[in-house]
């Protein structure tokens, strides 16, 4: 008011009086309906990738789930290498069972190992860690017995294609860091490049991520595990019979 009575000087006190409280009434106005407004909420975690979980225990849990199971056909697998270098096999094949139910006890074995670890990692990242496996329990062990029969499929591949105990060794190993790698085990792939996600569930790793991640990350229900269960099962009837296929080729060197 004043810098404007300077410039533009009013006739009179009245005046000025006046001008003020047209002016005030105008800014009383204003602040009724202000053009911006700020307001304070709670920020709800709803997110629906890794980056918005609570804890980075939902990454790892799954992750190493992943990497030691797919580690444990090092320990499977040499059993059927060893078998066929002591001609155990040979004798087995001697007996009254045929190479179908020696075949089929050595995939129960090593199907039978990967489910009771998978299993007893999920009781304990429950427990102790505090990752809501037990959300939906059921869809979380048909992800377990899907992956279980796809590892079943990867260590009867190894053990019949393995020459040597090393061999087992580094077909395991390499197995291991490939599908733990490219499957998002050790880093959200929804942090990465699309091509690298696209690359990486070209590979059966992904996929369990995917179905333990839709119900312990992303809250959703048993339909959401159908896709990558399914996914897997064909990863698995994949190795399966490649294994069967390598078996009957080699059969002759292995008796």
């Amino acid at each position: 008011m004043e810098s404007v009575n300077t410039v533009y000087p009013y006739s009179s006190q009245d005046a000025v009086d006046i001008a003020r409280a047209y002016n005030i009434s105008i800014a009383n106005e204003a602040l009724q309906t202000p053009a911006v407004t700020t307001s304070l909420e709670e920020v709800q975690n709803n997110s629906s990738g890794i980056a918005g979980a609570d804890s980075a225990f939902v990454q790892a849990s799954p992750g190493m789930l992943v990497q030691y199971t797919i580690n444990s056909i090092l320990g499977t697998a040499a059993v059927i290498v060893l078998e066929r270098k002591s001609r155990t096999l040979q004798r087995l094949l001697a007996s009254s069972l045929n190479i179908t139910q020696v075949l089929a006890g050595h995939a129960l074995f090593i199907f039978f190992i990967a489910f009771v670890q998978q299993s007893l990692l999920v009781v304990a990242g429950q427990l102790i860690f505090g990752v809501n496996y037990f959300q939906d329990p059921a869809a979380i062990w048909l992800m377990i017995t899907a992956f279980s029969l796809w590892i079943t499929g990867l260590g009867m591949l190894i053990g019949v294609s393995a020459k040597n105990s090393e061999q087992v060794i580094l077909f395991s190993l390499l197995s291991m860091f490939l599908f733990t790698a490219l499957g998002g085990a050790w880093f959200p792939l929804e942090g990465t490049s699309e091509l690298f996600n696209l690359i990486g569930h070209l590979t059966p790793g992904a996929w369990v991520m995917d179905g333990f991640q839709n119900i312990i990350v992303r809250g959703l229900g048993f339909q959401s595990v159908l896709k990558p269960a399914g996914i897997l099962l064909l990863f698995a009837m994949g190795f399966l019979t490649s294994s069967l296929i390598v078996f009957q080729v080699e059969r002759r060197k292995y008796l």
